[in-house]
C-alpha cells in the first residue's frame, strides 16, 4: 500500500501565484486532489518576472521506515506570449521544517501547447533518507522561464508518497498475550 502527503495548506508567500478564479490564497485548495482535476489550478503570470516559488505544507504521513517508493507528483502546462512553442518549466523540492531536503535533478519543461503533463520524480535513496519527519514536510514548485517567453505556468496537481508503513511486528510464536492483575 502506499500514503500520500497531499498538500493542507499554504507555507509562507507565494509571490504572484493564484488560483484560476484570481484569489492568492489558499492556493493548496486548487492541487490538493486525490485524482487529476485540470478545472482547479494555480498559476503565474510569468510577465510579472516574479519566479517564486509556491510552497505547500503536505498532510501527515508515518515513516515507513524504508528509503524506497518516495516520489514526488506534479502536474502542469504553459502557454507563451507570443505564439512560440516553448514555455516555462518548473522545479520540485521537498523539504522539512522549511529547510530543503531534496531537489529534483531535472527541471521539468511543462507543455506550452495547452496540455497538460505529470511529471514524476523519484526519490534516490540518499533524499529519502534525509527526511527527518513525515509530519513536517513541505513541498516547492520553482517556476523558470528559460526562453523568455513571458507566458503563464499553471499546476493542477501536487503530492509526495511513500509506502505505508511497516506494521508492528507480531508475537514470537503467533499467539496473543494477556496478563490479569488481582488489585
Amino acid at each position: 500500500m502506499t500514503q500520500y502527503a497531499r498538500p493542507d495548506d499554504d507555507y509562507g508567500s507565494q509571490g504572484e501565484w493564484v488560483k484560476n478564479g484570481g484569489s492568492g490564497s489558499d492556493l493548496y485548495q486548487a492541487i490538493d486532489e486525490s485524482s487529476v482535476d485540470d478545472t482547479d489550478y494555480i498559476q503565474l503570470d510569468m510577465s510579472m518576472e516574479d519566479f517564486s516559488p509556491a510552497v505547500f505544507e503536505t498532510s501527515n504521513v508515518t515513516d515507513p521506515s524504508s528509503s524506497s517508493g518516495h516520489k514526488v507528483t506534479f502536474r502542469c502546462k504553459a502557454d507563451e506570449a507570443d505564439g512560440e512553442t516553448s514555455g516555462g518549466s518548473m522545479l520540485a523540492k521537498l523539504l522539512v521544517g522549511g529547510s530543503v531536503v531534496a531537489t529534483n535533478g531535472t527541471t521539468e519543461e511543462c507543455p506550452a501547447d495547452g496540455s497538460w503533463e505529470t511529471f514524476e520524480w523519484p526519490l534516490s535513496t540518499a533524499q529519502a533518507n534525509a527526511i527527518s519527519s513525515y509530519s513536517n514536510l513541505q513541498i516547492s514548485l520553482t517556476p523558470s522561464d528559460p526562453e523568455s517567453m513571458m507566458g503563464n505556468i499553471y499546476c493542477s496537481w501536487l503530492f509526495f508518497e511513500c509506502p505505508d508503513a511497516a506494521a508492528p511486528a507480531a508475537a514470537a510464536n503467533g499467539s496473543a498475550f494477556m496478563l490479569f492483575l488481582d488489585t
